[in-house]
């Protein structure tokens, strides 16, 4: 199945979910709408983004501080965004699609945690084997199960997968976060190693593995390095996803997507050209 994040409704979010439904008939797609947050605790107001922002990461830390924003932005934005929310909401209905709100702090930077609160309040209702975190800037030119059949001998598999070392973006930011993760590690006796993915667009996760980690209070720090360690940690069979056109940057740009339509999975992409992408599965 497909978690498919976007946190804003715009013509281009809306045309690549229609695109991906459109190509996988077969899979169940939850559209995942991430509510931004815009006041936080313990900075109210957004001063300055980028010191604003480092601060209010970091005070995420202890899980009541978290929790305390997530129930704050929760009942803010429900109050403050109601007629637009519900108003997205109709439009994914009118796709024969229900809308999932997520309201997890810093959403862009703990995908890993909307995934598994999604799945402690929706997704183990629903029959599937593997979850798929689909970003919007994800362009797809062949059918998922296609994409990502030969991974399903994994319990879990992410983009560049590994051991984490000293010169990875995000070894060391946000600042504690290693550490946090392997204090958490020691405390539960685990091998404290530090492994990677980047991105965590495109990352896969099966629904045993969700189900192992809803009960488990996580160490503070960013997808990208606490999923990858915490279920190797665990002792869950993890791998590598061959996406070598899955990255941060630069941008994939359409003429690069259409001279690699074999590729099958694109990111981040955002140009229109979903005309081409049903191309790939007639050749």
């Amino acid at each position: 199945m497909l978690l498919y994040t976007f946190h804003r409704l715009d013509d281009l979010s809306l045309k690549r979910l229609k695109h991906l439904k459109s190509m996988n008939h077969d899979t169940i797609i939850v559209p995942c709408f991430g509510v931004k947050q815009n006041i936080y605790i313990p900075i109210i107001f957004n001063v300055w983004e980028p010191v604003t922002s480092f601060i209010n990461w970091n005070c995420l830390r202890p899980s009541s501080i978290f929790r305390l924003n997530e129930i704050f932005n929760k009942k803010l934005e429900l109050f403050r965004r109601r007629t637009e929310l519900n108003e997205i909401g109709k439009i994914i209905r009118l796709n024969n699609m229900i809308l999932y709100y997520d309201f997890t702090p810093m959403g862009y930077r703990n995908l890993d945690l909307s995934m598994i609160k999604w799945f402690s309040n929706e997704g183990k209702k629903l029959d599937f084997e593997y979850c798929i975190l689909y970003e919007y800037d994800i362009y797809t030119t062949k059918i998922i199960e296609d994409i990502y059949d030969k991974y399903t001998k994994f319990d879990a598999a992410f983009v560049n997968y590994g051991i984490a070392l000293p010169n990875w973006y995000w070894y060391r930011y946000p600042p504690g976060a290693r550490g946090s993760t392997l204090r958490w590690l020691k405390k539960k006796g685990l091998k404290p190693l530090i492994y990677m993915c980047s991105p965590f667009a495109g990352s896969m996760v099966s629904k045993n593995a969700l189900e192992n980690l809803v009960d488990l209070n996580l160490p503070f720090g960013i997808s990208e390095m606490r999923l990858p360690t915490v279920l190797t940690a665990l002792g869950f069979n993890c791998g590598r996803l061959d996406f070598p056109k899955v990255r941060y940057r630069p941008i994939c740009s359409k003429t690069e997507v259409e001279d690699n339509l074999n590729n099958g999975i694109f990111h981040p992409v955002y140009d229109f050209i979903e005309n081409r992408a049903r191309e790939v599965n007639k050749i």
